[in-house]
């Protein structure tokens, strides 16, 4: 493998470690919303 398809590689990961963060931090928070939403009734 080129360096620069070491990098490609690497930033893809990279990406992708930043998607899956955000995708949890989504449904952290909908999952909270929804608790809140159970603890009301």
């Amino acid at each position: 493998m080129s360096e620069e398809e070491k990098k490609r590689y690497r930033n893809r990961k990279i990406v992708t470690v930043i998607v899956m963060g955000i995708l949890v931090l989504i449904f952290g928070f909908i999952g909270l919303l929804q608790l809140n939403s159970l603890k009301r009734t």
